[in-house]
This record gives C-alpha cells, structure tokens and sequence, in this order.
C-alpha cells in the first residue's frame, strides 16, 4: 500500500517530460525504493538526478547507504553508464541559473 504517493511509473514520468517545452531543464527526484529507476529515466531523457537520504536510505541494493556520498556515487554510476558526463557544483549553479 502507498501513502500520499503512488510508484513511480516510466509511462506517466515519459508523459510528463513530453509536455515540458522544449528546451526544458528539469530535474527528477523520488523517494525510497523508486529512487534510482526514476533518476535513471530522468538520466536517459535528458533530465538531471537528484539524490539524497531525505527521500531514500537505501542503495539499490538494498543496503542502508553509509552517508550521502553513497547515493551520490551510485547516480554517477548511473551517469556514467549513460555517458552522461556529471556537473561540478560550478556547472550545476550555473544550469540552475544559480549565482556563485
């Protein structure tokens, strides 16, 4: 059962980035166990990936993640393998229009 949510579901998330204008910078997030499928979408549709143990504890293992750095190595990995190069803290303020 679901509370105040629903799973995450590839369909719905590809409908949803379809009706962003073009050309849209967005960025995905979930919560528990649905973290790293809806971060990976967002990865291979041209979105960006936010982690961290607010919204997920587990690795997608399984395993109790260590620290946030555990979360955030994973998404590099899922980066990587899409040849998705990640953003510098530099790069990222500056595709969030963020000043220094």
């Amino acid at each position: 059962m679901w509370r105040g949510g629903q799973r995450f579901r590839p369909e719905a998330f590809a409908a949803l980035v379809h009706a962003l204008p073009v050309p849209a910078n967005f960025t995905t997030c979930a919560v528990g166990r649905d973290e790293f499928a809806a971060i990976m979408q967002s990865c291979l549709m041209g979105g960006h990936m936010r982690v961290g143990l607010e919204d997920n504890v587990r690795v997608p293992n399984g395993d109790l993640a260590k620290g946030n750095y555990e979360l955030v190595e994973w998404a590099v990995r899922v980066a990587q393998v899409l040849d998705r190069e990640p953003a510098t803290p530099d790069e990222a303020r500056k595709i969030m229009g963020l000043r220094y």
